[in-house]
């Protein structure tokens, strides 16, 4: 019997190598080609000393990539603990230590993370695109009862909580669920979670072994419509997702909308209720399943209920209700009383429900003693978990979960222990007291400061933000004076006050204003919000957006962009660029655009109006760290110090001599750009030596400046007009260092001959010249130089040279490219330890960039 994933998978492989396994956007997956990627990250991570049994850590996004390296983790025999790169870097780092990561496993658009995360611990990080794809080796072998991954999950101690599980349980989990719900290779199965979670578990691996299809969506970065269209387009059979989500699925669908090809559906995670089956009726396939999941993190699935979408005088014991139904095979569910013991015969009615079997979770890792609160055993000594939550069990066996019995709650599906939320709030200066609970669906923070102190709740808002996963940030946080307790001294929950449905704020002044502010409490639950607030501080989140844009759509007669809410993010802003410059009185666009020497009105007042033009932007850039625009966005809003400590080997290996390596002033950090030497000189119409010859600062900006056409949807032998180059660089180092004086770089008839086979290609005022030449361009090619403002110089020319209609597309931004050769200097600009520009007197920032391009 194979007791591993990874062997019934590579059995599928064998099987069937050309159905397809991951469909994602674009190039659909075939099982051969998955397994040759699994392959790759099997290599690379045994290379970077990955040992069967040794943690590996999986930093990576939501789609295709993910299943690789997952499937590539286990192939080496390791363990693989996933990290959601979308959650707050203090939180990931804490788990990658936790965890003893060996391997951290990443992709070239998380790599400043990764370093900052590794910080001065040690440990290789593999890049994914490096993996050369290759045919799986045997798999490493592996103690069936030994852990295959580490999942970590919110803690009531303040921390996360690592939960280990082993092959064998995953296995079984797995069978289940394909048992369970008939999975057959024709199916195409959601994967919505994240792979952080152990919701991903049900629906990547049923479909790797049976030779279905998985079909990875990244819910964050969609809007409920967007998915929706995602889930049609993609066919999907079986759709699982908490019902939080699939809520707004339905919402999205609209009245009549319907994802015929759903056969399947399945919830999990949150209390389904009969209203919840009711609104689903119609919207899927026909005679469609509805599915009913219970389980746990320490145990996955462990119940299934199975009904039709008319449930309308089914099991009323259950109330609103819909039951968690009958275990699954291998597993128990026994109901505990207060103290903790079971009925002999396992009939009790009512009490806490508690998992019990042979494939529950391995335990907390390393934490024997939370292990040993939580999982117990029965009087034959069986292994037993206790969830916490509250069960009834009705008269035919049927189970209902009523809710918890600790503090433990879920937030749109997602496990929240008030206690971690807690621990943070009360870390902040000037809390002494926080309690964490749930109002509604709203997750509340109840603070009560020290003596003196005085609170900002929207700061302490913005640190949960800025150290807690999404989920955790608390919609709202009440500052009293004091926090109202029990006789017995207990913060009295009950007595805390809900959230005022009326937030504080500037009210709307204008008629467009009053219309957004509508719609933002409609679809916050508020009945007033500040015209000045942002939409995350009063409270919204992702799910949230998507519903507040179709209702702005709807206002202003056109689509709103997710990208428009992000750029205003206030009841205010998205009124006057919605609404109020969207669509202005037919008067107004007729009238002519003279202003009364007379009207007193701030020139703030007058907006411009649209002349039905749009304007098309291209980005293209290569910075420390960031290799592209996603990967330099996640730098920016991860706040990742992309600065890079040389090594003394690594500065040899540069040129660095010994004298500036003995001077105590010498910098020894800075930017690190890698691939500077990869240059497609074919492409580009050099020859080699031509190449070889060119500063490298000329051959980054011709890339980014074609990667920002073809960002902006442009062929320069297509585009019927003018292009223009507006273009800065620093000095050539390069040439000063490498090629002044060195033999080789002439021509071999004349070692002389610099004015004709070098000078042409270092000039900085030759760079513009050198991009329209190579790319073909025809408009203006202009140098800038203005020392440290030379890049928004050339931004603001290009964008006068279009209006002024000099050119019809324009290329602007600049480049500088260096290595650790200088000398720090008292009140300079260099810092002396950290190789950070001096912006103020007080902050340091980061170096500058070292490629750009813009096109508009």
């Amino acid at each position: 019997m194979r007791h591993t994933v990874v062997d019934r998978f590579l059995d599928v492989v064998r099987s069937s190598p050309d159905r397809v396994a991951v469909l994602s956007p674009g190039s659909p997956i075939t099982y051969a080609e998955l397994a040759a990627a699994a392959g790759g990250v099997q290599h690379l991570i045994a290379a970077a000393g990955g040992r069967p049994g040794s943690r590996v850590g999986l930093l990576t996004g939501h789609d295709a990539q993910v299943i690789a390296t997952i499937m590539g983790a286990l192939l080496a025999g390791c363990v693989y603990v996933p990290l959601d790169p979308a959650y707050p870097a203090p939180r990931l780092a804490y788990m990658l230590d936790d965890a003893d990561v060996s391997v951290l496993v990443t992709t070239r658009r998380h790599e400043a993370l990764a370093r900052t995360l590794l910080g001065d611990r040690p440990g290789p990080i593999v890049f994914i695109e490096d993996a050369t794809p290759t045919p799986p080796s045997a798999c490493a072998a592996v103690e069936p009862d030994g852990p295959a991954y580490l999942r970590y999950t919110s803690g009531s101690t303040g921390v996360p909580k690592g939960v280990a599980q082993s092959h064998r349980n995953l296995l079984h989990c797995v069978d289940n669920q394909i048992d369970s719900l008939s999975i057959t290779p024709e199916d195409r199965l959601s994967l919505l979670a994240s792979v952080s979670f152990d919701a991903s578990i049900p629906d990547i691996y049923p479909a790797l072994l049976t030779g279905a299809a998985v079909v990875p969506i990244d819910v964050r970065a969609l809007t409920p419509a967007e998915l929706v269209r995602r889930l049609a387009d993609s066919e999907v059979t079986v759709y699982h997702s908490t019902p939080t989500l699939y809520r707004y699925v339905l919402d999205a669908l609209g009245p009549d909308g319907r994802l015929p090809s759903v056969r399947a559906v399945l919830l999990g995670g949150e209390r389904v209720t009969r209203d919840d089956v009711l609104a689903g009726r119609g919207r899927f396939a026909d005679a469609c399943l509805f599915v009913n999941g219970y389980g746990a993190t320490e145990a996955t699935f462990v119940a299934h209920h199975h009904t039709s979408f008319d449930v309308r005088d089914a099991f009323p014991e259950a109330g609103p209700l819909m039951p968690i139904g009958r275990t699954l095979p291998g597993y128990d569910v026994v109901l505990l009383d207060p103290a903790g013991d079971s009925a002999e015969d396992d009939c009790r009615v009512e009490g806490e429900i508690a998992l019990r079997g042979p494939h529950l979770a391995l335990g907390y890792w390393r934490d024997p003693e939370r292990t040993a609160e939580r999982f117990t055993t029965d009087r034959q000594g069986r292994r037993i978990y206790r969830t916490g939550d509250l069960g009834r069990r009705l008269p035919d066996g049927t189970l209902i979960c009523l809710g918890r019995l600790d503090r433990q709650i879920k937030v749109r599906g997602f496990r929240v222990e008030p206690a971690e939320v807690e621990t943070h709030l009360t870390a902040r200066d000037g809390v002494a007291k926080a309690v964490v609970s749930l109002s509604g669906d709203r997750l509340v923070a109840h603070v009560q400061p020290v003596p003196g102190a005085v609170l900002d709740p929207a700061a302490l808002r913005r640190s949960a933000a800025e150290n807690l996963p999404d989920h955790m940030v608390p919609a709202a946080v009440m500052v009293l004076d004091a926090l109202p307790l029990t006789p017995t001294g207990k913060v009295d929950v009950r007595a805390l006050p809900a959230p005022a449905a009326a937030r504080s704020g500037e009210p709307p002044a204008t008629p467009a204003e009053e219309a957004v502010h509508a719609a933002w409490c409609a679809v916050l639950g508020v009945t007033e919000v500040g015209v000045t607030e942002p939409f995350f501080d009063a409270g919204g989140h992702s799910l949230l957006l998507g519903r507040l844009q179709r209702r702005l759509t709807d206002l202003a007669g056109e689509p709103v962009s997710m990208t428009a809410l992000f750029e205003h993010a206030t009841v205010r802003a998205q009124a006057r660029a919605l609404l109020e410059q969207a669509a202005p009185p037919a008067a107004a666009r007729s009238a002519p655009a003279v202003r009364d020497d007379d009207d007193d009105r701030d020139d703030g007042e007058y907006d411009d109006e649209l002349d039905g033009r749009i304007a098309v932007v291209g980005l293209g850039c290569r910075f420390p760290g960031a290799p592209g625009p996603a990967a330099f966005w996640s730098v920016l809003a991860n706040g990742v110090d992309a600065i890079w400590d040389y090594s003394e080997a690594e500065l040899r290996a540069l040129g660095i001599g010994d004298r500036l390596l003995a001077d105590p002033a010498h910098v020894r950090s800075g930017g690190k750009l890698d691939g500077v030497a990869d240059f497609d000189a074919e492409f580009f119409g050099f020859t080699a030596e031509e190449a070889a010859r060119t500063d490298p600062q000329h051959r980054l900006f011709l890339e980014t400046a074609w990667e920002a056409l073809e960002d902006a949807g442009c062929d320069p032998e297509r585009f019927d007009g003018q292009v223009g180059v507006f273009a800065s660089t620093s000095a050539n180092r390069y040439f000063l260092f490498h090629l002044f004086g060195n033999p080789a770089a002439g021509s071999p008839d004349d070692p002389d001959d610099w004015e004709g086979r070098i000078l042409p290609h270092q000039r900085s005022d030759h760079l513009p010249g050198q991009v329209a030449y190579r790319l073909g361009l025809t408009g203006p090619a202009v140098a800038v130089q203005t020392a440290c403002s030379s890049s928004l110089v050339a931004v603001g020319l290009a964008a006068q040279s279009l209006a002024d209609h000099r050119c019809d597309l324009a290329l602007a931004g600049g480049v500088t490219v260096t290595w650790p050769r200088h000398r720090h200097t008292p009140g300079g600009m260099v810092s002396p330890t950290a190789g950070a520009a001096r912006s103020t007197p007080r902050r340091r920032a980061p170096g500058s960039p070292a490629a750009a391009a813009w096109s508009r």
